[in-house]
C-alpha cells in the first residue's frame, strides 16, 4: 500500500509541478517566519529553484514507490522513505498548527486535503514505513534483477517526462477551476441558502482593580452578545482587544479571488465575464519573468483577432509602471489589466499563456510554446462567426475620449460618438485628426488646454519630456484650445518648433480633466494616458534611451 500511495502521489504532483512548487513556496514562507536559522528558507537560490525541487520530489516519490513494490535496494529505499515521510510530517504538522496553509498540496488539485487531514495521513504513513524499516529484511524481491531494473528505470523516466512536459506545456489533466468548459461566474457564485462562515469572537477585558484578564467568547451564528453586559461597567472593566477565530468557513466557492482591474483601478470583472462575444485573454503571472520572444506571436494573434472583431486583453500580475514599459518595448497594441499572481498561475502555468473565453466560460487554453494561428482558432471554435469591429469597451466616464485600450483611430475614422466632437485644426483650418494619428504607429498627443493656465512648475516638468520627444524624432504635437498663433509663439520661444493643432477646450477636458496631459497611441489604440504635467510614469515610452 505504501508503494502504491507514493507512486500515486508522485504522479499526481508530476502532472502539475508548478502547482506543487507554489505550495512549497507557501511552506517555505511559513518556516521562514519562524526567524533564526529558519531564515534559510528565504534563500534566493532555494526559491529560484523551487520548480526543480518540486519536480525532483515527484520523481523521487515514484521511484521509491516502484522500488519498494519490486523489493529492490530495500535498505536504501526504506531509509529514504523514512526520511521523506518524517520531512513531510513535520511540514504538514507545522502548517496545520499555524493554520497558514489551507491545502497541503499532497495530491495536487486532484484531491484537496486540509493540513490536518494531511498530517493525520502522514502519521499513518509514518507508522507503516517504520514497520517496513524495522522488518526490511523480510521484504522480498518481486522479479529478477534485470526486469526489476528495467521497470524501475521506465517508471522513473516516465515521471521525468511527465513533469518536464507539464512544466513546458501545462498540465495533462486539469483539475483546476479554470479548466476548459468551466464557467468562471458560475464557480464564483454563492447560493442564497449557502452556509455562512462561523467566527468565534473573543472579547478580552481587563479588571481595573485586579488587572486580571477575562475572555468572553461569542460565536457569529449564536449572537449571544448578552454575555458582554456584565463588562459594560467601565469603572471595573476596560476593553483590551478582540480576536477572531474562524471555526467553520461555511460555503466557499471554487473561485473566490478572480478580479480584473483596469488602468483606472476600476473593477471590470463583471464586464469581462458577461461579454457576449469571444475574447482572448493573455495571462502572465509576472512580466519580469515572461518568455519575451513569445510576445511577437501574441501580437500576431492579437492583430488577426482584432481584424475579426475579437477583443484581446492582457491579464497580468505586474505594476502599472512595469506594464507601460513592457508594452512600449514589445509594441503590444491592446490593454493590460491587472490581477493576482496566484490567480494568473491558477489559470495557466506557462508565462505567457493564451485563454479563449466567451461569457465567462473558458473555451480553450494554449501555452506560449503552442500559440496558435488565429485562422486555426476560428476554424475550430467559431467558424460561422462573421467579422465585426471590436465592440468591447471598458467602463469610463460618460463622454470621455481616448480611454486606455480604446481604438481611437477607428472611432475617429468612422465618426463614432463622442469622437465626432474631436478635431485637430491646422493653420489652414483643416481637420487633421485622423490623418495625424494614422500617419505613424506611435503618436504622442501633448495637451495644454489653455496656455494662459500653464504654470512655471508645470512647464518645468514638461520641458525635458518635450525635448526628448523632439530629439528622438517622435511623432508628436501640442494640442490646445488657445489660438494657433499663441501656440506657434511658444513653439518658437522654446526652440523646439513642435507641430501644433487647435481643438475645442471642452472636448480636451473630456480627454484629460486637468489643463495638461499626454496621450500615447500605438497602432491607433490608446496605450497610455497621463493627467497633469508629470509624465515620469511613462518616461520609458517617451524616451526609450533612458531604459
Amino acid at each position: 500500500m505504501v508503494g502504491v500511495l507514493f507512486i500515486f502521489s508522485g504522479l499526481i504532483k508530476a502532472n502539475d509541478p508548478v502547482g506543487f512548487a507554489i505550495k512549497l513556496e507557501e511552506y517555505y514562507e511559513i518556516f521562514a517566519s519562524g526567524g533564526g536559522l529558519l531564515r534559510i528558507f528565504e534563500w534566493h537560490l532555494l526559491l529560484e529553484s523551487v520548480v526543480f525541487q518540486a519536480a525532483l520530489i515527484c520523481v523521487v516519490e515514484v521511484a521509491l514507490g516502484v522500488l519498494l513494490l519490486l523489493g529492490m535496494w530495500k535498505k536504501t529505499v526504506t531509509w529514504l522513505l523514512l526520511l521523506m515521510i518524517v520531512f513531510f510530517t513535520i511540514l504538514t504538522g507545522y502548517a496545520a498548527v499555524t493554520g497558514k496553509v489551507t491545502d497541503c498540496g499532497c495530491f495536487g488539485d486532484a484531491i484537496p486535503l486540509t493540513p490536518w487531514q494531511s498530517f493525520y495521513k502522514d502519521i499513518v504513513l509514518l507508522v507503516l514505513i517504520l514497520i517496513l524499516f524495522i522488518y526490511k529484511k523480510h521484504i522480498q524481491r518481486l522479479l529478477p534483477a534485470i526486469p526489476s531494473f528495467v521497470l524501475a528505470f521506465a517508471g522513473t523516466a516516465f515521471t521525468v517526462w511527465v513533469a518536464n512536459t507539464a512544466v513546458k506545456y501545462d498540465v495533462f489533466i486539469d483539475f483546476r477551476p479554470y479548466k476548459p468548459g468551466n464557467n468562471i461566474s458560475a464557480l464564483m457564485a454563492i447560493p442564497e441558502d449557502a452556509d455562512p462562515p462561523v467566527v468565534e469572537m473573543q472579547y478580552i477585558y481587563v479588571n481595573k482593580n485586579t488587572q486580571a484578564e477575562e475572555v468572553v467568547k461569542i460565536r457569529s451564528n449564536q449572537n449571544d452578545f448578552n454575555k458582554l453586559v456584565p463588562y459594560s461597567d467601565t469603572l471595573v472593566w476596560q476593553f483590551k482587544e478582540r480576536k477572531d477565530k474562524l471555526i467553520d468557513p461555511g460555503f466557499v466557492p471554487k473561485i473566490s479571488d478572480f478580479a480584473v482591474i483596469d488602468e483606472y483601478d476600476n473593477d471590470i470583472t463583471e464586464k469581462i465575464l458577461s461579454y457576449d462575444d469571444y475574447m482572448i485573454m493573455v495571462v502572465s503571472p509576472g512580466l519580469d519573468k515572461t518568455h519575451k520572444p513569445a510576445w511577437e506571436a501574441v501580437n500576431t494573434l492579437q492583430r488577426a483577432a482584432e481584424e475579426a472583431g475579437i477583443f484581446t486583453f492582457g491579464f497580468v500580475a505586474s505594476g502599472r509602471t512595469e506594464i507601460d514599459k513592457f508594452r512600449h518595448n514589445h509594441q503590444t497594441a491592446f490593454p493590460f489589466y491587472q490581477g493576482d499572481q496566484k490567480v494568473c498561475l491558477a489559470i495557466a502555468r506557462t508565462n505567457p499563456a493564451i485563454v479563449l473565453m466567451k461569457q465567462g466560460t473558458v473555451i480553450a487554453k494554449w501555452p506560449w510554446r503552442e500559440i496558435p494561428d488565429f485562422a486555426d482558432v476560428k476554424a475550430e471554435h467559431f467558424p460561422e462567426r462573421a467579422n465585426t469591429s471590436v465592440l468591447f469597451n471598458p467602463p469610463a466616464e460618460e463622454g470621455a475620449l481616448f480611454n486606455l485600450g480604446e481604438d481611437a483611430l477607428y472611432r475617429l475614422t468612422n465618426s463614432m460618438e463622442p469622437y465626432n466632437e474631436f478635431f485637430l485644426m491646422d493653420d489652414s483650418g483643416e481637420d487633421k485628426a485622423s490623418a495625424f494619428i494614422g500617419e505613424r504607429d506611435t503618436v504622442f498627443l501633448v495637451i495644454i488646454n489653455k496656455l494662459s493656465g500653464l504654470t512655471n512648475s508645470e512647464y518645468t516638468l514638461m520641458d525635458p519630456m518635450l525635448h526628448a520627444l523632439q530629439s528622438n524624432g517622435s511623432h508628436y504635437a501640442v494640442i490646445s484650445s488657445s489660438s494657433s498663433s499663441v501656440v506657434a509663439e511658444m513653439s518658437s520661444v522654446t526652440g523646439l518648433g513642435f507641430p501644433h493643432f487647435e481643438s475645442d477646450g471642452e472636448v480636451l477636458e473630456k480627454i484629460v480633466s486637468s489643463n495638461t496631459g499626454i496621450v500615447v497611441l500605438i497602432g491607433g489604440r490608446v496605450a497610455a494616458k497621463v493627467e497633469g504635467a508629470d509624465w515620469s510614469e511613462i518616461e520609458a515610452l517617451i524616451n526609450p534611451s533612458s531604459d
